[in-house]
């Protein structure tokens, strides 16, 4: 896979955990993440964000929130 190549947008995939199998590209509510991230567990990531070079950790929602 490796970087995006200049021009495009890389995206962050969520996974289910067991199977593997793709569940959907994360939209996370600042836009989109040009950065690398990182799992924490329990569902939960930290991504960096090259634009405003911070660190965020998001979490998925919880079913009937959003």
């Amino acid at each position: 896979m490796g970087r995006p190549r200049l021009g495009e947008r890389a995206r962050h995939w969520l996974l289910d955990a067991r199977t593997l199998r793709a569940r959907g590209v994360v939209a996370y509510p600042t836009g989109p993440v040009d950065g690398d991230v990182r799992p924490l567990g329990g569902g939960t990531r930290l991504p960096h964000d090259d634009r405003s070079e911070m660190l965020n950790r998001w979490a998925q929602a919880a079913p009937g929130t959003g």
